[in-house]
């Protein structure tokens, strides 16, 4: 395999940053590289996404019990820390924090306030220096969570499709391209949920507005057509999509197989169901009437009610011989029971 198949996903979501200490005394800087493959962005309080990522680098001071051990001044010390983008991925994950600890039920809540997030988004102003690749970014999918609750909920995908230059909404099963080339969010899941439409802020040209997405994905902007797309870079490479088509026919298999023990099983039912309205015909009988069923009888004969008659039929044991022999046996029921049944 390619190493961009043994790397996909760190290839296409892969960023870095670094948790970056400055001792408030000495103001030595201490370094902790981490990578990551998505940004969890708190949303509580926001308005923006812009607002919801210059919080997610934001300043924090460590004091008191949290004072910072320095490795220049050999004690703890107060200090600050905060996190420096240092590179971004092709591909770019920002986790939507929706759902929070609710500390006076000491369960998860759902935030449903709404965030604006723009359809173009420059992520120059957010690196920690300056970089010579691009870092315009386009919004190519949103993940929406529908309910009021944490804890369920349905779940619907709208992803853009470059070639067609389209969005695809993905609810379930049910797949289908949205009216119109731009992407109306908001408008969607008030038509979606069929709720009572709240008032919103509004919104500024190029952006979207949402109070159910969580994810958002952002695909980079080729900086010149000489380094190609990203259509090009999502390209599977062959052992992969052998890969992918071997597993298709797995699942396909599997699929079939099932299908087919459900059509035996439904026919097996079916047959069944037949034979008995068969046994009700064959025991049909007039008002006021008798009636015996003689199945291979001689002289002897057992009188039976048509409630064992059927039960040892639905057991498929009617038609098996008695244990003891006997050979003939009569059942005679009367048109009464017949009625009730």
């Amino acid at each position: 395999p390619s190493s961009f198949a043994q790397n996909a996903v760190q290839e296409l979501f892969g960023g870095k940053y670094s948790y970056v200490t400055t001792c408030s005394v000495c103001q030595t800087e201490s370094y902790n590289p981490s990578e990551f493959l998505e940004l969890d962005l708190n949303i509580q309080g926001k308005e923006t996404l812009q607002e919801c990522i210059q919080d997610f680098l934001q300043e924090e001071r460590l004091e008191g019990d949290d004072q910072y051990s320095c490795s220049q001044c050999l004690k703890k010390q107060n200090a600050t820390r905060r996190i420096a983008i240092e590179s971004l991925p092709p591909v770019l994950n920002m986790q939507l924090l929706r759902f929070v600890f609710d500390r006076a039920t000491f369960r998860k809540k759902k935030l449903s306030s709404y965030l604006q997030f723009p359809e173009e988004l420059d992520m120059a102003p957010f690196l920690s220096q300056e970089k010579s690749d691009c870092a315009i970014y386009d919004l190519t999918a949103v993940l929406t969570h529908h309910g009021p609750s944490a804890y369920s909920g349905h779940y619907i995908a709208y992803i853009y499709k470059k070639d067609s230059a389209r969005w695809w909404k993905f609810d379930d099963e049910t797949v289908g391209k949205l009216s119109g080339k731009k992407l109306q969010l908001a408008a969607d899941e008030t038509n979606y949920d069929g709720s009572k439409p709240r008032s919103k802020p509004k919104v500024s040209l190029g952006h979207q507005l949402s109070s159910k997405a969580y994810m958002l994905v952002y695909t980079r902007r080729a900086s010149d057509t000489s380094q190609g797309d990203f259509g090009e870079l999502c390209e599977p490479p062959p052992c992969l999509q052998e890969q992918v088509a071997a597993d298709n026919s797995r699942v396909e298999a599997w699929v079939e197989d099932k299908l087919g023990t459900i059509r035996e099983l439904v026919s097996n039912g079916e047959a069944i169901q037949e034979e008995k309205r068969r046994l009700f015909e064959l025991l049909a009988c007039g008002r006021g009437q008798s009636f015996c069923l003689f199945i291979d009888c001689d002289s002897q004969g057992i009188t039976v009610s048509l409630h064992w008659l059927l039960f040892m039929h639905i057991c498929d044991a009617f038609w098996q011989c008695p244990a003891d022999g006997w050979n003939s046996f009569c059942l005679e029921v009367s048109p009464s029971a017949i009625t009730i049944l």
